[in-house]
C-alpha cells in the first residue's frame, strides 16, 4: 500500500500556510491508542497524527487543519493490511489556566479506507473507498514553556456508511511559533 501522508501534509501546508501567516499558530503531532469497534472487530491500534492550530479571530478559538493514520496489520496467515488515513478539520475551544488549559471540539473528515484482510484464502474485506467522519474531542495541555507544551486528549470518531465508530487516546507535543 502507498502511503499518502507525505502528500496530504503538503496540500494542508499550502492550504494554510496564507491564513498561517497572517494569525498565531502551533504545530502539533503525537500519537495515541485507537480502538475500532467495526464490523470485522480488530483489535486495538497505534494512531498517529500531525496538524496546525491556527488561532481564529476570536480569543481562545482555533481551526485545527490535521491528518492522521493507523493500520492494522496482516492477521496471521493473512495478506495485506487495513489504512485509515484520515484529512479533515477541528474547530477547538480553549480555557486557559496559568500553566495548563483545557480543550474541547469536533470537526469533520475525509477517512480514506484502503486495505485487504484475509485470512486462509478467504477474504473478509476488500475495501477501497472514502468516507466522512465527525469527531468530538477534549484535552488538557500541559504549558511547559511559552511556546512548548505537551498534551493528552480522547477523541470520539464515527465513520458514516461504514459502521465504524473510534475511541482514542492520544498525546503530544505543541510548538507556538
Amino acid at each position: 500500500m502507498k502511503s499518502r501522508i507525505p502528500a496530504v501534509c503538503f496540500v494542508l501546508f499550502l492550504v494554510t500556510a496564507g491564513v498561517a501567516s497572517a494569525q498565531t499558530f502551533t504545530l502539533q503531532a503525537g500519537g495515541g491508542v485507537l480502538d475500532p469497534n467495526t464490523d470485522i472487530n480488530l483489535d486495538t491500534r497505534s494512531w498517529v497524527f500531525a496538524s496546525f492550530r491556527i488561532r481564529l479571530f476570536m480569543e481562545d478559538f482555533y481551526l485545527e487543519p490535521e491528518v492522521a493514520r493507523w493500520t492494522h496489520p496482516a492477521l496471521i496467515g493473512g495478506q495485506d493490511d487495513f489504512e485509515d488515513i484520515q484529512v479533515g478539520g477541528n474547530l477547538i475551544f480553549t480555557y486557559p489556566f496559568s500553566t495548563f488549559e483545557l480543550f474541547f471540539g469536533g470537526g469533520l473528515a475525509v477517512h480514506f479506507l484502503d486495505g485487504d484482510l484475509s485470512v486462509a484464502g478467504l477474504e473478509l474485506s476488500d475495501t477501497r473507498e472514502s468516507r466522512l467522519g465527525a469527531r468530538f474531542i477534549g484535552g488538557l495541555d500541559l504549558i511547559l514553556h511559552r511556546n512548548f507544551s505537551i498534551f493528552g486528549a480522547v477523541r470520539y470518531q464515527v465513520v458514516f456508511n461504514a459502521d465504524e465508530e473510534q475511541l482514542i487516546v492520544y498525546g503530544g507535543a505543541r510548538l507556538r511559533l
